[in-house]
């Protein structure tokens, strides 16, 4: 019975999960002409810029130098835009932490973070960079803003007025002797929505996804695991349970 009870309480469980869990696939959308592979090209006599988004949420930026001249990119000048908010290029950092021993009887503990961020990134002619960043500060849409989807999934498509969100990049591109600064912006905004409860929809280089719990869901599904386990627990013949 113990076996029974646990089988069927795991199982609603898994049930419920699921059913409180869906995924949102982004299209985005550009004034830039898409490329054959999908990507968003913007092109100059100095430097190209190509964006490639993909399905795990991230966005891949990669900087070809057109000149014969030496260029950088400087990630400090660069950033991105969202709802008015700045929202500078990400940079690695690590924390550290240890004890140094003063003398016999003092010691002292030290911890920190280092950041290391590399401001420039030097591009020699007709050579490339890339950079990946995470979208993690694009969230979800509430699924209260559209109608529950049937059949597993639903689209819904948006013009760049009614778009759910957009977001701006802005690359800063100078010469090796600073006089020949380049300011690239572009914008991008969603153009399509597609929620489902498949995590593993192939995406193409305008397109990214997001996971999307519905926490009410969730809350009210073990909720009903609970009750469901203490009506199960009341049938049991506790008598003929080893």
């Amino acid at each position: 019975m113990k076996t029974t009870l646990h089988t069927i309480s795991t199982g609603m469980l898994a049930i419920l999960c699921i059913s409180c869990t869906s995924y949102q696939y982004f299209t985005m959308s550009s004034e830039l002409q898409p490329q054959p592979d999908n990507s968003f090209m913007i092109e100059t006599e100095t430097a190209s810029v190509n964006y490639k988004f993909s399905g795990d949420g991230q966005l891949t930026i990669v900087i070809f130098n057109n000149s014969e001249n030496l260029i950088f990119i400087d990630w400090e000048k660069s950033s991105l835009l969202l709802d008015q908010e700045s929202i500078p290029f990400p940079y690695n950092e690590s924390y550290f932490q240890g004890t140094s021993q003063l003398n016999y009887y003092n010691e002292i503990n030290f911890e920190g973070t280092i950041h290391d961020n590399i401001k420039r990134r030097y591009i020699p002619p007709q050579s490339y960079v890339s950079e990946t960043i995470s979208l993690n500060f694009i969230d979800a849409i509430d699924r209260n803003n559209y109608n529950k989807a049937s059949n597993n999934f639903k689209y819904f498509e948006f013009t760049r007025e009614n778009t759910p969100f957009a977001f701006d990049s802005y690359l800063y591109i100078n010469s090796i002797d600073e006089s020949q600064p380049l300011t690239l912006h572009q914008e991008f905004w969603a153009s399509g929505l597609l929620v489902t409860a498949d995590a593993n929809l192939p995406t193409k280089h305008n397109q990214f996804s997001k996971m999307d719990v519905n926490e009410a869901g969730a809350g009210m599904g073990v909720f009903l695991l609970g009750g469901a386990v203490i009506y199960l627990a009341s049938t049991v013949d506790w008598d003929e349970v080893e």
